[in-house]
């Protein structure tokens, strides 16, 4: 079990009150100020306290995530992943914004090396199982098997009733409404 940097942050590090009154802000669904707190606890922390700043910009790019500005979110998570290479949430943050910015078969790759890395990390969440049928499903509605990776693609569950002869639940999502029309 490998330990995240969030594990190794020292609270009395320049940036670190920063970077908590920020965690706040987010908490409190005030998404400027968590990235404008984020942006003061980067300029405050030294260099060396990179998993400070892994963290930080971590947090920053789910901020702009929030506030729809996918482009700077996967800014701060390439820097965050190159704080950190070996942490798995800067891959989650990564694959989100590149599903947003229409970058699929960009955003199954690093869904696919963050779900490896969150594994070595001793969490068993299966946080990126979500954002993998999110690509999949935002893919094939785009026109593109680009959510398909070669290990599953998402149809729809059905949970157990799929295997008890019983008919699927309707999803609007995959299946015609009744009295619609298919395009032709």
């Amino acid at each position: 079990r490998r330990a995240t940097p969030n594990a190794s942050i020292d609270e009395r590090a320049p940036g670190a009150g920063l970077r908590l009154k920020g965690n706040e802000a987010m908490k409190c669904g005030d998404f400027a100020l968590a990235q404008a707190l984020y942006g003061e606890a980067l300029d405050a922390a030294r260099e060396e306290d990179a998993h400070l700043r892994a963290v930080v910009f971590c947090n920053r790019a789910l901020a702009f995530h929030k506030m729809n500005e996918y482009d700077a979110a996967l800014c701060d998570a390439k820097c965050a992943e190159e704080l950190a290479p070996t942490w798995s949430k800067p891959k989650h943050r990564l694959a989100e914004a590149c599903l947003r910015l229409g970058s699929y078969t960009l955003a199954v790759t690093y869904a696919r090396l963050g779900e490896k890395l969150q594994f070595e990390e001793g969490d068993f969440s299966k946080s990126f199982r979500d954002v993998l049928d999110e690509i999949a499903i935002c893919a094939a509605e785009d026109g593109s098997v680009a959510g398909f990776d070669g290990k599953l693609i998402y149809v729809r569950s059905a949970g157990e009733d799929a295997w008890l002869g019983r008919e699927a639940p309707l999803n609007a999502a995959f299946d015609e409404l009744e009295g619609e029309v298919a395009d032709p």
